[in-house]
């Protein structure tokens, strides 16, 4: 993904989402992943499979590593360990435009 920002910039391109190393870290785009891909796949199963032990384990174990990875955020990210996000002036801009935060 990095390597791609850099061509981007490098074309004086738009840096794609989850692309730039200067300002995405690794924790930063596992808990995107797990937020917005992963955890509504394993909710999605839980309600299909009518909350089973597999699926409740499931839903544990992401939560936990989301945990870990939240702990190993830079501080500036504005991450909470309680998983609530502080968003930043330039994110809430960035929304409010229509793009994705």
């Amino acid at each position: 993904f990095y390597r791609q920002g850099d061509l981007e910039q490098k074309f004086d391109l738009e840096i794609s989402p989850l692309c730039n190393q200067k300002k995405d870290t690794i924790p930063s785009i596992q808990i995107g992943f797990m937020t917005y891909i992963v955890e509504p796949l394993f909710e999605e199963w839980a309600n299909f499979t009518g909350n089973t032990h597999l699926s409740e384990n499931m839903l544990n174990h992401l939560r936990r590593n989301k945990t870990k990875w939240k702990r190993l955020l830079p501080k500036q990210h504005g991450i909470t360990i309680d998983n609530s996000l502080q968003i930043t002036e330039n994110e809430e801009q960035t929304f409010n435009e229509g793009e994705t935060p």
